[in-house]
């Protein structure tokens, strides 16, 4: 039964519900962890952090049992599967086009606008949910500067916060000035209790291609990729509609800018016995949708779709995938030994380049720069690459073990201590 108590904090009353508060036992208190992105391009920012968010939420053995809280400027966010303890806040949207220029996705209003009302939203959030840890996608201090406020007072009353790095940013040059641009060591100085790269330090060294001062290097920590134990096992039994028959796979991420990709694929004839499927990503817009579907028209075998939540368990079970090759997709291909090709994006960054090529030259995936992207390329490099299989053993694919555990390390105090609840009523 639920007791009305009266406590004396800072000389006032405080009058709470709770099951039992008459020996003063402290009451436990789940983790709370909020992970933001800004999502201006693709699907990668979010997907990532859906991962981190199960890996922190569960409570089977080796999560941490949080409360989790997605800060996402993603509407897509609910095309995902969450488990309980997730939750999702959608910010404004914003979009990057080819040159590399961003603008509102969706208002018709100013982009500085759009930013401050996302930046006020933010603060919101942040301040009624109360993190223990605040883990912030790629921008150290936000899209445009939106996290700017917040950041110090969240660091005032004790959250711990982390920046969160996919494992290749850009090409080495452009990295480097973008790093210096954003004030990432000031940002890191200031703001930060760690920095968490998801990569192997091995593949893709960030710390040194971004040449972080000596400050930032030593809080820096190489995780490992988002690989292993990025999906519940029930996952993994979905299987695609083809009958029980093998299967190529073709994912073009997102989809905002692989149509032709997608279509190029699209017109392949799959290996004898097998189908061919083909995601084109929810954002890939109507009129480019419409000219895949006209590709593959005809075509036994030919699967064209535009999402399925599957999609990674459908990776899994593929003699061979043909994708993008962004961060996520990549993680989720080194977790097995499927052969893959990557066609990179290569405007208006390089990291899908960059990330490919260095995998390839250890023999981990094959690499078609989009300038001789033909259907004939993809064609050949499948019917030899369903007869192969690829050992990533040597890989470091445990990333999401390796956060959980830092998150544990870096929240861990705060638990133990009374935080008397939010709705109790100071007289």
């Amino acid at each position: 039964m639920a007791h009305e108590s009266l406590l004396i904090l800072d000389g006032k009353f405080t009058s709470c519900w709770s099951l039992s508060l008459v020996s003063m036992t402290p009451v436990p208190r789940r983790p709370r962890i909020v992970l933001y992105s800004h999502d201006t391009q693709g699907l990668g920012h979010l997907r990532r952090n859906l991962v981190l968010a199960r890996g922190f939420a569960t409570d089977r053995p080796g999560g941490l049992g949080a409360d989790v809280l997605l800060l996402t400027g993603a509407s897509e966010v609910g095309l995902f599967p969450r488990p309980e303890g997730v939750e999702a806040i959608v910010l404004p949207g914003l979009r990057k086009d080819r040159e590399g220029g961003y603008a509102p996705r969706h208002l018709r209003g100013r982009l500085r606008d759009v930013v401050a009302l996302r930046s006020s939203l933010l603060e919101t959030a942040l301040d009624g949910f109360e993190p223990d840890l605040f883990v912030v996608d790629k921008t150290p201090r936000g899209f445009g500067k939106e996290l700017e406020r917040i950041l110090p007072r969240l660091r005032a009353r004790g959250t711990r916060t982390v920046l969160g790095l996919r494992d290749v940013l850009d090409d080495p040059v452009a990295t480097r000035a973008q790093w210096h641009a954003d004030g990432g060591d000031a940002a890191v100085r200031d703001f930060y209790d760690e920095v968490w790269v998801y990569g192997d330090r091995r593949i893709h060294d960030l710390r040194r291609v971004t040449g972080m001062a000596a400050s930032s290097a030593a809080v820096t920590h190489h995780l490992g990729y988002l690989s292993a134990d990025r999906q519940d096992t029930a996952a993994l039994a979905h299987r695609p509609a083809t009958d029980g028959r093998d299967y190529v796979l073709v994912m073009c991420g997102g989809g905002q800018d692989g149509a032709a990709l997608c279509a190029r694929a699209a017109a392949m004839t799959p290996p004898a016995g097998m189908d061919l499927l083909v995601l084109t990503g929810p954002q890939l817009e109507e009129s480019r949708l419409r000219r895949v579907r006209r590709a593959a028209a005809g075509r036994p075998g030919v699967q064209v779709m535009r999402f399925s939540r599957h999609g990674a368990a459908w990776l899994t079970g593929a003699r061979a995938v043909i994708t993008m090759g962004g961060a996520n997709t990549v993680a989720e291909i080194l977790d097995t030994d499927v052969p893959a090709l990557v066609v990179p994006r290569v405007t208006p960054r390089a990291e899908q380049l960059v990330r490919a090529e260095a995998l390839a030259a250890q023999g981990h995936l094959s690499v078609l720069h989009p300038d001789r992207l033909t259907t004939g390329a993809l064609q050949d490099w499948v019917d030899a690459a369903v007869q192969t299989r690829v050992d990533r053993t040597g890989i470091d694919r445990g990333g999401v073990s390796a956060a959980v555990t830092r998150a544990r390390n870096l929240t861990s105090p705060s638990f133990s201590s009374y935080r008397p609840s939010r709705s109790c009523h100071v007289a």
